[in-house]
């Protein structure tokens, strides 16, 4: 079966070849018979016309694929080439930038002047020595010159490092209560040993009272001494107990020696005089962010002048003041038209005012009277005792201000020279 089905396919072959010619003829077309002719071109347009209908069903399918695919195609196609361009103009852009950039000189860099302080800063009268020290620099110096006093420092000047060198006021009083009662657990039961003796190492005693600048020199200039029991160091007491008495008062002492705040007095011309006032941050209570708004507010101020404060507004505005402000820079117009400066405490009363501008007037004519005015018209003058009994913040006369110094009779002026303040 196999061999037949392989001829019929061979005769097939050699049939569709056609008719067979010798080599040596010429190329000459012989016309074929109407019903071969008729039979081989049905066959032929049959097999033409199922090869044409494929070939266009297939070119329908791939132009319908072609079409759904390609506006997902181009899109990408055209994100993926917009994206290309915008990094290379960007790119560009930056070559280009850098061209320039090197090409022009190096622009200089604007340095922004640094503020002229009206006042360095805040500074102390050292009460034992005299001398005029930095508000910063004061606990160390008074430190240095307690201890070049005595090699072993008495009950007095522990008492005075107890409270003058520990600035934190919790944590000094902390250790004067504990101190305190030590000496009464001695003082009610003289004859218990066990209150004489203080274990060194012990947690309470290392925190809170030896970490006190004072204190152990205190304990030990009334009679306790360091020993070794047991191979463990502590305090023993071997003072009396009149020496307890005089502890205890002295740790209740109000008699302790405190710096005074140094005026800082300066003469300036009219012109100096009359310059934006700028102070350093030891003049406030808080950050150098806030002083700088701070000083934004204050020009809000001159429009308060004239706006009717009820008593209840200019206490809430005083309490502010309190809470915001340490110290106040005042600048006295006097009539040459200098300025006398000083600088005070907010809580002082203004009658220091006029303790310092007589206190610089030249000593042949500090018996003058004269008054001080305020910007906002109020008068400060001896005889005004409710004004010179409130305080400088009470006055709104922070943290810096301006006064006029104003005589009684205007008559006096002409008999008195040009300039009354001394030389500074």
């Amino acid at each position: 079966m196999k061999k037949f089905f392989d001829k019929i396919k061979k005769d097939y072959k050699y049939k569709k070849a056609g008719s067979g010619r010798r080599l040596d003829e010429e190329n000459v077309v012989t016309p074929k018979s109407s019903s071969t002719s008729s039979g081989s071109t049905g066959s032929a347009n049959r097999e033409y016309g199922t090869s044409a209908a494929n070939a266009q069903a297939a070119a329908a399918a791939i132009a319908r694929l072609e079409k759904k695919m390609m506006p997902k195609s181009a899109s990408n196609m055209n994100k993926a080439t917009l994206r290309a361009a915008r990094e290379q103009n960007a790119q560009a852009k930056q070559g280009d930038k850098l061209l320039v950039d090197s090409l022009q000189p190096p622009e200089e860099k604007k340095m922004e002047a640094a503020k002229i302080l009206s006042v360095n800063g805040i500074y102390y009268t050292c009460p034992l020595s005299g001398e005029v020290i930095p508000k910063s620099d004061y606990v160390s110096h008074l430190e240095t010159f307690l201890n070049s006093l005595e090699p072993v420092p008495s009950m007095e000047t522990s008492v005075v490092k107890i409270m003058c060198l520990n600035t934190h006021r919790e944590n000094r009083e902390k250790a004067i209560e504990i101190i305190g009662k030590y000496l009464n657990n001695i003082k009610s039961n003289p004859d218990e040993d066990k209150y004489k003796k203080i274990k060194w190492n012990h947690k309470l005693f290392q925190e809170k009272v030896h970490s006190q600048k004072g204190a152990t020199d205190f304990l030990k200039s009334i009679g306790w001494a360091e020993e070794t029991l047991d191979g463990i160091p502590y305090l023993v007491y071997k003072g009396t107990l009149e020496d307890i008495e005089l502890a205890l008062i002295a740790l209740q002492t109000d008699e302790i020696p405190r710096p005074s705040l140094h005026r800082m007095p300066k003469l300036l011309s009219p012109t100096d005089g009359q310059q934006r006032v700028e102070l350093p941050d030891d003049f406030f209570k808080i950050t150098g962010n806030e002083v700088k708004k701070l000083h934004t507010d204050k020009n809000i101020q001159s429009q308060q002048l004239d706006m009717l404060m009820t008593q209840k507004m200019r206490e809430d505005a005083a309490l502010l003041n309190k809470r915001t402000y340490c110290y106040s820079l005042i600048r006295i117009r006097m009539p040459d038209s200098d300025y006398l400066q000083g600088t005070f405490n907010v809580y002082e009363k203004s009658s220091n005012l006029i303790d310092f501008v007589k206190e610089n007037i030249i000593d042949d004519f500090n018996w003058v009277p004269f008054k001080l005015r305020s910007a906002d018209g109020t008068f400060i003058f001896l005889e005004n005792k409710d004004v010179l009994e409130k305080t400088l913040s009470e006055l709104s006369l922070v943290p810096s201000a301006t006064l006029t110094f104003c005589f009684y009779d205007a008559e006096i002026r002409e008999q008195l020279p040009r300039k009354l303040i001394k030389d500074i």
